[in-house]
């Protein structure tokens, strides 16, 4: 088999294992979530456990959710693990490859004019297409090589990280199934409130005076009613002088000369 054919090849291993190192970043933001979701569950139970249950229930449930936290660690530590294990390899950028191109055509026109000048046996085999398939192999095949010890590490690390949580995923079943059959949720609005005051409870009992009221009421009657005996005298106001319209703001002309009253006096 020729090397082109292995380029090809060599290829194709390259741009796929670009696509298993998306997928296990996927697989890495996806076991994230999951760690988080039951993370909140078991602060959520840890919060809200109704202790006047049964004490043995309490203790069952706290002793899974500390199973289930061990196991979430470890999860957890295998999941940084596979985020930050190891680096990738790409090929470089096209401008650069062109500019390695070009640097081969030149090197292959001045070994053209060095072998004019040299006798046979001096002479050197120089060609540009087959010194460019060559890099090309050679660049593939090292960063498949690479990539490839990458996705495998990260791999492993992200299965067991997966492993683990399920295993762990158990013992928080089971503490979520005992919390839900017994009703040790506190905060449930089936649970009875009570409520406790300690502090003494101070009642002070205000009477209204009735003596004060009579006599207000009686004095108002008085002052209201009008004597039958006095004439009614209605008195009538005078009549209010009307006021000149207010003084208006007059912005002075163009020649900053204020407008008064001798100015008006000579115009007219």
């Amino acid at each position: 088999m020729k090397k082109i054919d292995l380029l090809e090849t060599f290829k194709e291993f390259y741009f796929h294992e670009i696509q298993v190192k998306h997928q296990i970043l996927f697989r890495l933001q996806l076991l994230f979530a999951l760690i988080a979701t039951a993370a909140t569950v078991m602060a959520y139970m840890t919060k809200s456990l109704d202790k006047s249950v049964s004490e043995t229930l309490d203790c069952g449930i706290y002793f899974l959710l500390v199973l289930t936290a061990v196991a979430l660690l470890v999860s957890f530590i295998y999941m940084v693990k596979a985020f930050l294990t190891g680096d990738y390899r790409e090929m470089a950028t096209p401008a650069e490859i062109e500019n390695h191109r070009q640097e081969l055509v030149e090197y292959e026109n001045e070994a053209i004019e060095y072998n004019s000048t040299q006798p046979d046996a001096n002479r050197k085999t120089v060609s540009a297409e087959q010194d460019m398939q060559e890099y090309l192999y050679d660049k593939y095949a090292d960063c498949t090589t690479h990539n490839i010890n990458t996705n495998q590490t990260r791999a492993l690390s992200a299965w067991r990280a997966f492993r683990v949580l399920l295993v762990g995923v158990i013992p928080l079943s089971l503490a979520s199934i005992i919390f839900i059959v017994f009703d040790m949720d506190g905060s449930s609005p089936r649970k009875e409130v009570l409520i406790r005051h300690n502090a003494p409870i101070q009642i002070e009992m205000v009477y209204p005076k009735k003596n004060n009221m009579r006599t207000n009421d009686m004095s108002n009657f008085k002052k209201e009613t009008p004597s039958k005996n006095k004439p009614q005298i209605t008195v009538v106001s005078p009549p209010t002088k009307p006021k000149g319209p207010a003084e208006r703001i007059v912005i002075s002309n163009t020649r900053n000369t204020p407008v008064t009253a001798e100015n008006n006096d000579d115009k007219k």
